[in-house]
């Protein structure tokens, strides 16, 4: 029986943001930090169950706030993912199409929303090529370097007055050399719990990098450890500056890496045609917020990465949404509070990249493309994705019912 127990006006009508939490119940308005990373999937941190990469501090961070032990992007790739995150509007309804160039000008961003409700906003890191658009932003470092996201950040933190609340983006990349001590840190490490398998026949990294998996590997993660000295970095000038109880942090990745899972390295590219595995759309979602958010919570809500906007929207008191956004506030699981009987909360999730398309519940994920090959995966009782169920009798209802439920999302958003 098909797991996705939504009918057709739930699936393209259902996730619509519901209107604000009444002024009793809405918390204050905090600051808030967004900290992104490309290329970190949940399963590359410590708090996710990796036992051989070291994230000492975003572990810390999870321990404190709330973890999402589901959240899902909607491109297997940094860019789009980045921008849907940012816009709250899917890849289709930003007009990417796959490797294309992205053009966020006319979108109305979080920082848009967010400074029109009077918070200062600075943005630090990675940004999309040949987009000049201030989206209400009055500081800037468009450098990927991680030295430099962070040096612009402190900087914008030293600034920060006590009640005048600010949105602070930290866009990270993988760095591709770190400092002598974090390579160090992973001499003899054989990374037997990673999963990496030889290069698979449809492989697109390097021969260098798929002949030295272990090696590769290594490298990876050195650079997860430097990036996650970096988040500390900011928490501890939060702490510095005397903001940190009044300062929502949110943590997250734009998309994971293959590190040799399925012979492959590197994202949704890694592959031809571009995959949709789980190292790739499954990433680490972080809540931290003093006491509002319980700390060592482990949210089990299948969430998005379009639902971000609405979230932080809703909680930051920004204007209503323009209508057509995919995402749906899920402020009430960060705050541990029900959702409405009448209004439960729909976990399914979308992804699409290029002619790509990907549909998952908690049950089920189906990839389809345009001449195929399609793929349909148990992710409960398959979930390293080995068996691919999408020619056989017994899964027939499951994948047309996804099927049709992808269909219907498509052409709405």
């Amino acid at each position: 029986m098909v797991s996705v127990r939504l009918s057709r006006r739930e699936l393209l009508l259902g996730s619509a943001a519901l209107p604000l939490l009444s002024a009793e119940r809405t918390p204050p308005r905090p600051n808030v930090l967004l900290i992104l990373m490309d290329g970190v999937g949940a399963h590359m941190l410590g708090c996710y169950g990796n036992r051989e990469i070291k994230t000492p501090n975003i572990d810390v961070l999870c321990r404190s706030g709330a973890r999402f032990a589901r959240a899902f992007v909607a491109s297997p790739v940094a860019g789009p993912s980045r921008a849907t995150l940012l816009s709250g509007r899917s890849p289709r309804q930003l007009g990417i199409a796959g490797d294309g160039p992205i053009a966020l000008g006319n979108q109305v961003l979080l920082s848009d929303a967010l400074g029109a409700s009077g918070y200062e906003c600075g943005y630090c890191g990675e940004w999309e090529p040949g987009d000049s658009s201030e989206h209400g932003i009055k500081f800037w470092e468009k450098s990927p370097e991680a030295g430099a996201v962070s040096g612009k950040a402190l900087e914008f933190l030293d600034s920060r007055k006590p009640g005048e609340p600010f949105f602070l983006t930290a866009s990270y990349q993988l760095p591709a050399t770190v400092a002598q001590k974090y390579t160090d840190a992973y001499k003899g490490v054989s990374f037997d719990s990673i999963g990496w398998e030889p290069a698979a026949s449809n492989a697109t990294a390097s021969q260098a990098v798929l002949k030295d998996m272990v090696g590769s590997i290594r490298a990876a993660a050195a650079s997860v450890t430097a990036l996650d000295d970096e988040v500390q970095r900011l928490i501890k000038k939060l702490d510095q500056r005397g903001l940190r109880d009044d300062t929502l942090i949110v943590f997250t990745g734009t998309c994971g890496s293959m590190l040799g899972r399925h012979g492959l390295w590197g994202d949704g590219r890694a592959s031809a045609p571009p995959n949709m595995f789980e190292e790739v759309v499954h990433v680490p979602l972080i809540w931290q917020w003093g006491r509002r958010v319980p700390p060592e919570s482990v949210r089990p809500e299948l969430v998005r990465s379009f639902d971000v906007f609405p979230t932080l929207a809703e909680l930051c008191g920004a204007a209503p949404l323009a209508a057509g956004l995919p995402g749906r506030s899920y402020l009430r699981a960060v705050l541990n509070e029900a959702f409405p009987k009448k209004h439960p909360w729909a976990g399914v999730a979308f992804g699409q990249f290029g002619t790509v398309r990907m549909i998952r519940d908690r049950t089920y994920k189906l990839v389809v493309r345009e001449g195929g090959p399609n793929e349909l995966y148990d992710v409960v009782h398959d979930a390293g994705e080995k068996v691919n169920q999408y020619a056989g009798a017994q899964f027939m209802n499951v994948r047309d019912g996804l099927s049709q439920a992808l269909d219907g999302w498509s052409k709405q958003f």
